[in-house]
């Protein structure tokens, strides 16, 4: 069986964490009127996506952990604030649909990779680039800002299919390359 190796307390898979816990704040400040400190503490939970990776290649801390807690913060976050948005601030259902659909199968991908190979896959930028885009397209609710709404939900959308097929695609390569591997090693 397939077990996930290395530390789980580093700095970065720390700052990963706060997510999970800063996004509960930030929604109460967002349902509750105060829209600016909740922008703030949105742009503060992205800001800590990009320092956790930033942080773990430039100290050499990237872990198996990380691998696992990071995207699963992601999607955590993105699930709760769109579930938010679709409840107060008229945020599409369909499109949250759509893109906790995609985060699901992503998730399910995952788990089924670690199985076959035995070690998280680490994230790619098209991950990180959507998630920012799907971050900054719910914002965009949050303020209503009216104009640039349908635009950002568009790109956010295109993000998510172009996305989806990647990490497809993805999945089926390292598939095959996983089961090359093991018919070589028998």
């Amino acid at each position: 069986m397939a077990k996930i190796q290395g530390p789980f307390i580093t700095v970065p898979n720390l700052i990963s964490l706060s997510r999970g816990v800063l996004i509960v704040p930030t929604l109460y400040l967002a349902v509750s009127g105060r829209i600016i400190s909740a922008a703030i503490m949105g742009v503060i939970i992205v800001v800590s996506d990009v320092l956790d990776g930033y942080i773990a290649r430039k100290t050499g801390a990237i872990s198996d952990w990380g691998k696992v807690i990071d995207p699963v913060m992601d999607k955590f976050c993105v699930a709760a604030a769109g579930i938010t948005a679709v409840v107060w601030f008229d945020f599409p259902l369909y499109a949250l649909l759509i893109i906790v659909g995609r985060d699901i199968l992503i998730l399910l991908g995952a788990v089924i990779l670690f199985g076959k190979k035995g070690k998280p896959e680490i994230s790619h930028p098209i991950g990180k680039y959507t998630a920012s885009l799907i971050a900054i397209t719910i914002l965009s609710y949050y303020l209503r800002i009216d104009s640039l709404k349908g635009i950002l939900l568009a790109l956010a959308l295109t993000m998510v299919f172009v996305s989806g097929i990647f990490y497809f695609l993805r999945a089926i390569g390292s598939i095959k390359d996983g089961s090359s591997a093991m018919a070589t090693k028998h």
